[in-house]
């Protein structure tokens, strides 16, 4: 998880970042652009903890677009506003600082397994389970592009339907179905990449490369 703190005018909104747009936005910030991005956070919802507004992505519901090519992004970006602004605000480079997880255990809204198939509304919450298996998938893992978003083969090449275009620099990323309890209760969850990563101590890569010498890649 990732919070971005966003400042106009004296007023501050605290932007929640959840799967893989953190990848995206520490790759953005990683590549050390000179340039001032565009971003676009589109389709997310609204929480508010303790008088505080949050704005949140949605899991497979909100957008994260990036210098998108669309006509009021390149009118900004060939501005005058643009340049200014550009001269004395810059992207920062490093270690990007992630929320305390107390933090993260206190200000998200928690829910028992049970409670959780019940929700009406999309949100991300707070779970107790025990993990009891791997569920068996057709595929534990898939190829993307550098954007963190799912390829498709295209002949000799891959095409990302986010950035539009062909690409030939893919990587392999974990996507795990767990079977998980609590109490009396059962359900499955995904866990990706850079979650899964922290689970093993190993990438994606290097095990789908092990699997594949050992003849088991499915």
């Amino acid at each position: 998880m990732l919070v971005i703190h966003i400042k106009n005018d004296g007023l501050k909104l605290n932007i929640t970042v959840f799967g893989e747009m953190v990848d995206r936005i520490k790759a953005l910030v990683a590549a050390g652009e000179q340039q001032l991005p565009v971003v676009i956070f589109q389709f997310a919802r609204i929480n508010n903890f303790l008088g505080t507004n949050i704005l949140q992505n949605i899991m497979y519901g909100a957008r994260l677009l990036i210098n998108p090519d669309v006509p009021k992004v390149v009118m900004l970006r060939k501005s005058k506003y643009y340049r200014e602004i550009s001269q004395y605000l810059s992207v920062l480079s490093g270690k990007l600082a992630y929320i305390n997880e107390d933090e993260v255990l206190y200000s998200t809204e928690k829910k028992t397994i049970k409670e959780l198939h019940a929700a009406a509304d999309v949100g991300f919450y707070v779970v107790l389970a025990t993990v009891l298996n791997v569920e068996p998938v057709l595929s534990w893992w898939y190829k993307s592009c550098v954007c963190s978003m799912k390829v498709e083969a295209n002949a000799d090449t891959y095409f990302c339907d986010d950035c539009n275009k062909d690409v030939n620099n893919v990587v392999d990323r974990y996507k795990l179905n767990l079977l998980v309890f609590y109490g009396s209760v059962t359900t499955s969850f995904v866990v990706f990449d850079k979650e899964a990563t922290a689970l093993f101590g190993r990438t994606c890569t290097e095990m789908v490369k092990e699997f594949n010498v050992c003849g088991f890649c499915c």
